[in-house]
């Protein structure tokens, strides 16, 4: 039996291929190697990539994150540390990536298959790269500026916090500016 012909039988327990083949004329054999033909080309050509990419970087990782949560303590830990290791390395890959696509990554042929790999080798448990970046890039750089990364957080805060207030007083003026203007005319 030839490849084709395993791959019709496979195919004939499809009823839409069944169904196209009637209506276009062409065998479902060549209308599936042509999807996936087709499927590919987007693929390289990056067309829908970024949404797959997304799907990738943030269903998986995110429903892992949230099994791992409905485990027991004892259990848990060591993919809990896990985990919390990608989300970081992934917010800084989504802040590296942000600041230079435009500019750089958009001209590299691919690139957003290779980006694909990327996140796939970040939480593929036999290639642990998050912890390797984690450990061999982020601590050594995050931990002597810890402090100095608290003060600056604790000063941005402070400046939301002071325009969040002033937002939230100005709405709240406008608001009862309307009530009593509403209450007037009845």
């Amino acid at each position: 039996m030839t490849v084709m012909d395993k791959l019709r039988e496979a195919l004939d327990q499809i009823d839409f291929l069944e169904d196209a083949q009637e209506r276009l004329g062409i065998e479902k054999e060549y209308l599936f190697l042509g999807g996936i033909a087709l499927i590919w080309l987007v693929v390289i050509n990056g067309v829908g990539m970024g949404f797959f990419a997304a799907i990738l970087g943030f269903f998986y990782p995110g429903y892992a994150s949230f099994r791992v949560l409905q485990k027991s303590v004892v259990v848990r830990k060591s993919e809990t540390r896990l985990w919390l290791m990608y989300w970081i390395v992934f917010a800084c890959f989504k802040v590296a990536e942000q600041l230079v696509f435009d500019r750089y990554l958009a001209t590299i042929p691919m690139y957003p298959t290779l980006k694909c790999i990327v996140i796939l080798a970040m939480f593929v448990p036999s290639t642990r790269r998050t912890c390797i970046f984690y450990n061999d890039y982020l601590v050594p750089y995050l931990k002597p500026n810890e402090n100095a990364i608290d003060k600056l957080l604790r000063e941005a805060k402070f400046e939301m916090d002071c325009v969040t207030s002033d937002v939230g007083k100005t709405q709240f003026f406008q608001a009862m500016t309307k009530f009593i203007s509403k209450t007037k005319k009845n």
